[in-house]
C-alpha cells in the first residue's frame, strides 16, 4: 500500500495531469493504479479482515497436507473468502487458496484443494510439464489441419483447430495437469468430487463443453480415470467409471459434431505419463505412499467420507462431524 501511495502521490505532484495531450495516457496509468489497488483490496486486505476460527483450521490443516504429501514448500494462506458459485480457486502470485465459507464442515469438497494445491506446484515448477508435452500437441494439431487441407475442410476447420489448440496451450494443459495432480495426492476421492461437480454442470447440458480457461468436464474425467488407472486403483477406477458412464447415458448431453478433435485419448495419455513422472520428480507422495507413511492422512479421511456417504448415508452428517473433529483433535 505504501507503494502504491508513493506512485498516486508523485502523479499527482508533477505536470502531467496539466497537459492535455496527455489524457489518454493519465487515464490508462489510472486504471493500472485502480486495478493494482483492487488486487491488493481482494487478496491481500480481505484476506486479512476475514481472518477467523476457520482460516486458523484450514492453515493448520494446509500445514498437515503439505507435510502428508511430501511437499517442502510453505503452504499457502487458506481463507473463506470464495462463494458457493466461484468454489475453490487458487491465486498462485499471492499463494492463497480461497474456499466458500462454511466449508471446514466438510469433507466431501475437500478433494478439490488438492487441485488448487496442484496450480501453486506448476507456479513453483512452471513450463515443466508444458515443454515435454507442447511438441507431441502441436505435431496433434499440424496433422489434423494437413488433413483438413487434403479433405477440403479447412475452411471450417483450421480456425476451429487453431483456437482449440490455443486454449491447450494457454490453460488447458495446467487445468489438466492439476486434476492430475490431485488424483494423485488424493486418489479415488478426486474422482468422485470431480464427478459431482460435473452434475452441476449438466442443469446447462455442458458435460461436453469446453470454456477458455477449463477443458470440458468429461474430457477431465477421462484424465482423471487416466491417472487413477496409473496409481494402482483400478478396480475403483472401474467402479467410478461405471457410474461415470450411467450419468453421462441417463442425462444425454449434447455433444459438438467435432467434439473428438478438442480431447483425443493419445493426448490425455501422453499427458498423464509426463503428469505422473513430474510428480515423482519432485518426489510428492502419492495417496498410497501418504497412508504407508502417515496411517490416516487427510486425503484417508476424505476417501473416507466418501465411502460412509454410500455406506451410510442416513448417518453420514453425524459421522462427517467426527471425522472432522478427528482432523481438528490432530492439528
Amino acid at each position: 500500500m505504501e507503494e502504491l501511495k508513493s506512485l498516486l502521490q508523485a502523479k499527482i505532484s508533477g505536470v502531467d495531469l496539466d497537459i492535455d495531450i496527455l489524457a489518454n495516457n493519465n487515464l490508462y496509468e489510472f486504471n493500472e493504479l485502480n486495478e493494482l489497488f483492487q488486487t491488493i483490496e481482494l487478496y491481500r486486505f480481505e484476506v486479512i479482515a476475514n481472518y477467523d476460527v476457520p482460516e486458523i483450521y484450514f492453515n493448520k490443516k494446509i500445514a498437515r497436507i503439505y507435510n502428508e504429501i511430501r511437499h517442502l514448500s510453505i503452504p499457502p494462506i487458506i481463507t473463506t473468502i470464495s462463494n458457493s458459485e466461484n468454489y475453490y480457486w487458487a491465486h498462485p502470485v499471492f499463494e492463497i487458496i480461497a474456499l466458500p465459507y462454511g466449508e471446514e464442515n466438510n469433507l466431501l469438497n475437500l478433494p478439490d484443494l488438492y487441485h488448487e494445491i496442484g496450480h501453486l506446484i506448476c507456479k513453483q515448477y512452471p513450463d515443466i510439464v508444458k515443454a515435454k508435452f507442447s511438441p507431441a500437441l502441436q505435431q496433434y494439431f499440424n496433422a489434423e489441419i494437413d488433413r483438413s487441407y487434403d479433405e477440403k475442410t479447412h475452411e471450417h476447420y483450421v480456425p476451429f483447430l487453431q483456437n482449440k489448440h490455443k486454449r491447450w496451450e494457454e490453460y488447458w494443459i495446467e487445468e489438466f495437469t492439476c486434476d492430475m495432480i490431485a488424483t494423485y495426492l488424493c486418489g479415488p476421492a478426486f474422482a468422485w468430487a470431480n464427478m459431482k461437480m460435473s452434475a452441476l454442470s449438466n442443469g446447462s447440458n455442458a458435460i461436453f463443453v469446453d470454456s477458455p480457461s477449463h477443458p470440458s468436464d468429461e474430457a477431465r474425467m477421462r484424465a482423471v480415470f487416466l491417472m487413477l488407472n496409473k496409481i494402482g486403483f483400478n478396480y475403483e477406477c472401474d467402479e467410478i467409471k461405471s457410474s461415470w458412464e450411467q450419468f453421462l447415458n441417463h442425462t444425454n448431453n449434447p455433444k459438438h459434431p467435432d467434439y473428438k478433435y478438442i480431447f483425443p485419448e493419445a493426448l490425455l495419455e501422453a499427458l498423464t505419463d509426463i503428469v505422473y513422472d513430474y510428480c515423482k520428480g519432485i518426489d510428492l507422495a502419492t495417496y498410497n505412499e501418504q497412508i504407508e507413511a502417515h496411517q490416516n492422512p487427510v486425503s484417508k479421511i476424505v476417501n473416507d467420507a466418501w465411502q460412509t456417504l454410500f455406506d451410510n448415508p442416513n448417518e453420514f452428517e453425524k459421522l462427517q462431524a467426527e471425522m472432522i473433529a478427528q482432523i481438528r483433535a490432530s492439528l
